[in-house]
């Protein structure tokens, strides 16, 4: 499997022909990480054979992918081009958090859960864990995703989960890869690799992920650039 990412929470996940992607977003002046700014980054435009939101925006929408693809917005079971997904509600946010403002920006219904996923694919379970705010937003089905080869975590800090936290839900979930997302530039990453002791960790231009070469040994951070 061969990883990119286009920024925020948007990656596509490729195996052989078969292309995954996570929120895809169109740039829009707006809320970042609890600040106004133009976002600068280039959204996904390829060929998409499945779409998971993790949080639906009305601005993002059908036109970052054809209209072929099976795209999924809510908690529930998915079976799908031999793809087996899990998506669970996270608890509300309260309206006034900027955590609130960044996960529901855009949204027609902000009242709509965010989700959390189990992507099962190659023989890989995939954890993605969208705009989590905090540890116990999972409690409900954290043994779910316990063992999971590859998770995708928040990893900028506030307003999203701090880091000490993060670093704790992740020696709990035991992965033996762990891909940072929302996170604007590098060296907002170094509060969580520091609480990791990966310091040395150098972002890449993509990731590509063999089952066989994942080991619970020993924890990889696959950080990433746009």
């Amino acid at each position: 499997m061969v990883i990119t990412w286009y920024g925020k929470n948007c990656f596509k996940l490729q195996s052989g022909e078969l292309v995954i992607v996570t929120d895809p977003f169109v740039p829009l002046r707006g809320i970042s990480h609890g600040e106004k700014k133009e976002s600068g980054l280039s959204p996904f435009r390829g060929r998409a054979d499945v779409i998971i939101r993790t949080t639906t925006s009305a601005t993002s929408d059908k036109r970052q992918a054809t209209s072929e693809a099976f795209e999924i917005n809510y908690p529930g079971e998915y079976e799908v081009k031999d793809i087996s997904i899990k998506g669970w509600p996270l608890t509300s946010l309260k309206s006034e958090t900027p955590a609130y403002a960044e996960a529901t920006a855009g949204r027609q219904n902000p009242k709509q859960p965010r989700t959390a996923y189990l992507v099962e694919i190659d023989e890989l379970k995939i954890v993605l864990l969208g705009y989590l705010a905090n540890a116990d937003e999972i409690k409900d089905f954290q043994e779910y995703l316990e063992d999971a080869d590859i998770v995708f975590m928040p990893a900028g800090g506030k307003p999203f989960i701090e880091t000490s936290v993060a670093a704790k839900l992740i020696r709990q979930l035991k992965p033996s890869l762990i891909v940072p997302t929302l996170f604007d530039n590098p060296k907002d990453l170094k509060p969580f690799l520091n609480e990791l002791g990966k310091n040395d960790t150098e972002p890449q231009e993509k990731l590509t992920v063999n089952k066989k070469e994942l080991s619970k040994e020993k924890l990889i951070i696959g950080c990433l650039k746009t």
